[in-house]
């Protein structure tokens, strides 16, 4: 599966990290700027963090700068870093039929939405028991595959979104059953051969 993503609404920290010389732990406090907008302060800890949290950015794309203060032994320092958020998709994956006979062709299916009206584009891959099988892209929100799933058994099906330049990545499973192969069976009857013996004397 994909891990989530940061996106639009979704609440983000920013962490900055400042090191000194000799393993020495800098003090002091980091200013984190959005543009021209200060945003907040936070001060460091033992291991030289200084971490921002429960911000809900709404814009896409977000210059943050993070501006170290300084303290007696080390000097100010800054960085810069361009936080780009996109918006969240849903998706969700289906296989028909199922269950399934051992050879029979099986359509996998990926519907992926969002909650913005935003056209997805981009690929879905699609992965049986962990083996790729396939990335078809995405037409009209849906991407399909048909594929023989393999042996006998349950199997999990995964799809993975790659999200695009709007829209960020997801993905989902679901199981699909194969039934075993069939078997024929024959019964006749047959005559038993009598073995004749001569006798003694």
């Amino acid at each position: 599966m994909v891990p989530p993503e940061p996106t639009t609404g979704d609440a983000i920290s920013l962490v900055a990290s400042v090191a000194g010389r000799d393993h020495a732990a800098p003090t002091g406090t980091v200013t984190f700027v959005d543009g021209a907008t200060t945003i907040g302060v936070a001060a460091l800890d033992a291991g030289g963090l200084a971490t921002l949290a429960g911000l809900r950015p709404t814009a896409s794309s977000h210059g943050v700068t993070a501006t170290y203060s300084g303290d007696e032994s080390f000097a100010p320092s800054a960085a810069a870093l361009t936080v780009a958020l996109r918006a969240a998709s849903r998706t969700s994956v289906s296989a028909t039929p199922d269950p399934a006979g051992i050879d029979d062709r099986v359509t996998l299916l990926a519907a992926v939405g969002s909650t913005a009206t935003i056209t997805p584009t981009g690929t879905v891959t699609f992965a049986i028991a962990g083996t790729v099988v396939g990335s078809p892209p995405v037409v009209d929100g849906h991407a399909t595959l048909e594929v023989v799933p393999g042996d006998a058994g349950r199997h999990t099906v995964v799809a993975c979104y790659s999200g695009d330049a709007a829209l960020a990545s997801s993905s989902a499973a679901a199981t699909v059953t194969v039934e075993r192969a069939p078997t024929t069976i024959d019964i006749a009857a047959v005559a038993q051969p009598v073995e004749l013996r001569a006798g003694r004397g």
